[in-house]
């Protein structure tokens, strides 16, 4: 856990010391559809997820790099989870987190087509199966595609989200005899990737 968050702060300055002055500041707005693959140990509780969304906020702070804050529902598919090999008791797992995070967005070109990196962290709020959720990050890749004027553009972005725990809700396992069991699930760490297709509004 130290090594991520350590390499999340260098990440963090170079971004800052490598970008370039900017004369006038601009804001921009993005809305996207977030599509979340869950990774490791979640992918036992949980399966691809659609119905999930962002909105964002970026400030720019120099040609290159912008702040940005954004809020985000990180819904997961439900996925079968059995407690119970002997009496195949079983249980529906339905997983969301809601993720507040804020960080830099480093543009390594500022014309066209312009790639970028994110380096963000913040607060997953738990949602849905979740009981508690806890602080993570979220470093990223994306690509921004200009049009109308490059007043509107395409974002298609890959993040990898790490949180440093998490717990569910107490379940109950039903088995196929009729008896039945309460569970309850406590996670070190979880790890997915939210993969975002949307629009930026502003130049």
């Amino acid at each position: 856990m130290k090594s991520i968050k350590f390499s999340f702060l260098i990440i963090a300055v170079i971004l800052v010391f490598g970008s370039s002055p900017l004369k006038a500041q601009r804001s921009h707005l993005s809305l996207s559809f977030s599509p979340v693959l869950p990774l490791s140990n979640l992918k036992d509780h949980a399966s691809w997820g659609f119905l999930s969304g962002r909105i964002g906020y970026n400030f720019d702070i120099t040609h290159n790099l912008s702040w940005n804050l954004s809020a985000a529902i990180n819904k997961f598919g439900t996925q079968t989870v059995t407690v119970d090999i002997q009496t195949n008791a079983e249980y529906e797992s339905d997983l969301a987190f809601i993720p507040i995070t804020t960080g830099l967005q480093y543009f390594l070109n500022i014309k066209n087509n312009r790639i970028y990196l994110m380096a963000l962290g913040g607060y997953y709020l738990p949602s849905a199966g979740f009981e508690e959720g806890d602080w993570g990050v979220s470093p990223g890749v994306g690509l921004q595609l200009p049009f109308i004027g490059n007043r509107m553009k395409l974002d298609i972005s890959m993040v990898y989200n790490h949180v440093f725990g998490g717990t569910t809700k107490q379940f109950t396992a039903y088995s196929q005899f009729g008896g039945s069991v309460t569970t309850q699930t406590w996670f070190n760490s979880i790890s997915y990737l939210t993969v975002n297709i949307g629009i930026v509004i502003g130049k």
